[in-house]
């Protein structure tokens, strides 16, 4: 692969394809004076001096032996000229762009084809706006219309929902195990590499995947909420109430008394009423209450002979019920004034309103700082943007900003109160400075900063407390390398220390997916299944049965580290290491499901499966993934055959048995 523009990025780029083993040539306009990365040159299997837009730069770079090429220049202009010419002069040759022309990138990926074009600005901001929020959401994904996130939890003894229970019974069609780590201590990150039959205890590290709003009702994966439908019981229902209570706002509890005495006077009022006159009907008595309730008294009571004998009383309970009335209607009306006034006040001055509290501090509103603070609203988080230079502020309309100098503003933007500050200017040292002003006045301010030296950014994540060092770089890097392998790269987010990429696949006929059960695909190289869709006419479907066998023109997305793409570019499929014995079946019919089973889960052929379920006890020929043969032993089991599962090249022996 030839990487066109050896700046930060494209150091980075040829460093981690030069790890996938993929040969590396380099293509500089300038020799610079030092290297991000030591005797970067050294580490090239062909480096050449020139300027990319030149098809003759390119033909002696070695375009013509590549079957990519990267184009990670600062300046796009440069990038989109010199993807033309390899392009011109190799028209075979995959093209990966930096460009954050959205437009243009559109039609570029229309006209030219076999071409990716990246934004570093968009990749990595989705990492430092959750990095700033500091909870356990990880990732947040778009798909086809839903919404997913990912979460990393370390379980605690309140989390009595997961406790106790075995990692194999959490995943449902709305919510699925990623990975497991048992006592806090975090493993590498293996999507595949749990055991389902662990149970979950406090302590541990959980990362998984689930919905983050609800399917559209009309969605047959809508059914996760059957529980929720069912009819609820009084204590369910006083306990919903409760949780109404406690969770609302002064003027909201004020308003619910209000409204509940009120509706009490009103039905005391038409009760009396009726029992005073018994000749009244019912809807005459709730008449004359309605009336009196709403500043009715002088009309019923004004003349100086009243129409009707009425007790003293009454016509003191009727005087209260219209005093009552005039109450609330004032209560209503200047309620709804307030609001009224306070949205005019709202918009008119929103800009220079600054939060108090609990808010987040944007510092560098460039074009990743605009789309962090993005962001951060549709998280619906307080945002206050600083920024040495004016912006438009219809770009940020939900967002005050402040202009000026950063080190003068952090008092202005209440960054004493701040949750999170977020230090995204392009100098390494101003976001180290500010961080550690932040630090001073806030000593329990999260703080994210942008630091593209890799070896600074550890060294400043030790200066202060609560301190995150990401390079947009580095993050944006592993996205460039999978997209030049030809996939197509929806986000990037992180687990652990990890970056993981979300890819969409398409399969090909004759390519390393067709033809292959998913489970194969998702144990054998290493990949998260999020959703597969049969062609593009049919309706998708999130978090799919591992029993599909996959097809030419399939859709597939997954999650996949670089490794795991790498796998499955080069077909590098993990071995088998455990077989299926059986041991036993209850019936006839037991006999015939069980075989069902065995087809659909390992791809065998249903005649052969019978064939081994009627010379019982016997060996399953085929070795299968560790969870495929557990999931396999267990319906099995729910079939009335019993099973268990041995290492491959075992016997009868009874290590890792698991009975059906």
């Amino acid at each position: 692969m030839l990487v066109c523009g050896l700046g930060r990025l494209g150091q980075h780029c040829a460093i981690l394809l030069k790890e996938l083993g993929i040969p590396v040539f380099g293509l500089q306009d300038v020799e610079p004076d030092s290297w991000e990365i030591e005797g970067m040159p050294d580490l090239l299997d062909r480096y050449t001096v020139g300027d990319c837009q030149r098809k003759s730069t390119l033909a002696r770079a070695g375009l013509m032996e590549c079957r990519a090429a990267l184009f990670t220049a600062g300046d796009e202009r440069s990038n989109i000229r010199g993807a033309l010419a390899a392009r011109s002069l190799n028209p075979g040759v995959r093209l990966v762009i930096r460009s954050s022309q959205a437009n243009l990138n559109r039609q570029l990926t229309h006209e030219l084809g076999n071409l990716a074009a990246l934004d570093i600005a968009s990749l990595p901001a989705t990492a430092f706006a959750l990095a700033a929020i500091g909870d356990e959401i990880v990732g947040l994904l778009g798909i086809d219309g839903e919404f997913l996130r990912v979460m990393e939890k370390r379980i605690t003894a309140d989390d009595r929902w997961v406790q106790g229970r075995e990692l194999r019974d959490l995943n449902t069609r709305w919510w699925r195990v990623l990975q497991h780590s048992p006592g806090g201590a975090r493993l590498p990150l293996n999507f595949q590499g749990w055991d389902p039959r662990e149970t979950v205890q406090p302590g541990d590290i959980l990362a998984y995947m689930e919905f983050y709003q609800p399917l559209r009702p009309d969605d047959a994966s809508a059914t996760r909420h059957a529980p929720q439908l069912a009819v609820p019981t009084w204590n369910a229902l006083v306990s919903r109430l409760k949780g109404l209570w406690s969770g609302a706002s002064q003027t909201r509890r004020a308003a619910a008394l209000t409204a509940a005495a009120l509706i009490c006077l009103h039905a005391t009022g038409m009760l009396l009423y009726k029992l005073q006159y018994p000749e009244v009907s019912l809807l005459d008595a709730f008449n004359v209450a309605t009336v009196l309730i709403f500043d009715g008294y002088s009309n019923m009571f004004a003349q100086l002979k009243l129409p009707f004998p009425i007790s003293l009383w009454m016509l003191l309970f009727s005087l209260a019920m219209t005093m009552s009335g005039a109450v609330v209607t004032g209560m209503v009306y200047a309620f709804i004034t307030a609001r009224v006034l306070s949205a005019r006040l709202e918009f008119r001055w929103r800009p220079g309103r600054i939060p108090r509290g609990k808010h987040v501090v944007v510092v560098g509103l460039g074009p990743l700082g605009r789309r962090v603070a993005e962001l951060l609203t549709s998280l619906r988080q307080t945002v206050v943007g600083l920024n040495s230079e004016a912006i438009d502020l219809a770009q940020l309309p939900m967002v005050p900003v402040i202009t000026g100098d950063p080190r003068k503003l952090l008092n202005k933007a209440n960054c004493a109160t701040a949750s999170s500050l977020l230090a995204l200017t392009d100098d390494d040292v101003a976001n180290l400075e500010l961080a550690l002003m932040a630090a001073q006045v806030n000593a329990s301010c999260k703080l994210v900063i942008r630091s593209d030296d890799a070896e600074f950014g550890r060294n400043a994540q030790a200066l202060a407390p609560h301190t995150q060092a990401l390079s947009i770089y580095a993050l944006s890097a592993e996205a460039f390398a999978a997209a030049a392998l030809g996939e197509r790269i929806l986000n990037l987010l992180r687990i652990g220390h990890e970056t993981v990429l979300t890819t969409e696949f398409t399969v090909e006929r004759g390519d390393t997916l067709d033809g292959r059960i998913l489970a194969e695909v998702t144990c054998g190289y290493g990949l998260a299944a999020i959703l597969y869709q049969r062609t593009p006419g049919d309706k998708a479907e999130f978090f799919p049965p591992e029993d599909i066998r996959l097809q030419p023109g399939n859709r597939l997305v997954v999650l996949a580290t670089i490794g795991g793409l790498q796998n499955a570019e080069h077909g590098t499929i993990a071995e088998k290491t455990h077989q299926v014995r059986i041991s036993s079946v209850r019936s006839t019919q037991a006999a015939f499901e069980g075989a069902r089973t065995i087809s659909r889960i390992t791809g065998c052929e249903l005649g052969s499966a019978l064939a081994l379920l009627s010379a019982i006890p016997a060996m399953l020929e085929q070795p299968l993934y560790g969870q495929q043969a557990l999931r396999l032993v267990r319906e099995l089991g729910a079939d009335g055959v019993e099973a268990e599962v041995l290492p491959v090249g075992t016997g009868r022996g009874d290590t890792s048995t698991h009975s059906g």
